[in-house]
């Protein structure tokens, strides 16, 4: 195993060219709707690539973009909780047989263990594939926190896979535990410079700690 298989490029803001050396890298490709700025055929030519596709946006025109994605193609796509459209876009997707992550994200603190068990809870009762959790680390003891949801009975029973990983300075030890302890699979960006949230791995960095830390 070297890792490839459980690792997800997002991929915002770079070129069209340098898609096919990102899917090079990984079996997950994150495409941000909102940073990336593809035509309509680019777009069904990475979708129709043997790769598994996600499409996210986290702007005003989220809704539009995540039908489009649909329509085009993708095969997995990234709704907020918060989106006012959830419902829309939740049953546009399901209508073509696709995957759904449920995503909640919090840029200033990691909220109580409780809270995020409710998070997970939701996401379940909507019937969703992934819940991802994101949120800003401000200890070293919230890496604990995010490691001990992977423990969640309704998790490890396998309802639903968790993708729960920290922002910031803690960010990138919170994913390679993540890795660890039993998530589908980790964010990194494509290179340092386009990194699509704070505390991501970069996927190069990645694969120099990669064969340090597993065997």
């Amino acid at each position: 195993m070297n890792g490839k298989e459980k690792v997800c490029v997002s991929f915002g803001g770079g070129r069209i060219e340098d898609i096919d050396s990102a899917i090079g890298l990984c079996n997950w490709l994150e495409l941000r709707l909102d940073l990336c700025t593809f035509t309509d055929n680019e777009y069904i030519n990475i979708y129709q690539k043997k790769i598994n596709t996600i499409a996210a946006d986290h702007s005003p025109k989220t809704t539009v973009n995540l039908l489009k994605s649909i329509e085009l193609g993708v095969n997995i796509v990234d709704i907020d909780l918060d989106n006012a459209d959830f419902d829309l876009i939740y049953t546009a997707a399901k209508e073509n047989n696709l995957q759904i992550i449920a995503s909640y994200h919090n840029f200033e603190k990691l909220p109580e263990e409780k809270e995020l068990m409710e998070i997970i809870e939701v996401c379940i009762n909507k019937n969703v594939d992934y819940c991802k959790i994101a949120c800003k680390l401000n200890t070293n003891k919230d890496i604990l926190t995010i490691a001990q949801l992977y423990e969640n009975p309704r998790i490890t029973e396998g309802n639903m896979q968790l993708l729960a990983m920290g922002l910031g300075e803690y960010g990138p030890l919170s994913r390679l535990m993540a890795f660890v302890f039993g998530s589908p699979f980790i964010y990194c960006s494509y290179i340092k410079e386009l990194a699509t949230a704070p505390g991501q791995l970069n996927v190069f960095d990645f694969y120099k700690i990669y064969p340090k830390l597993f065997v």
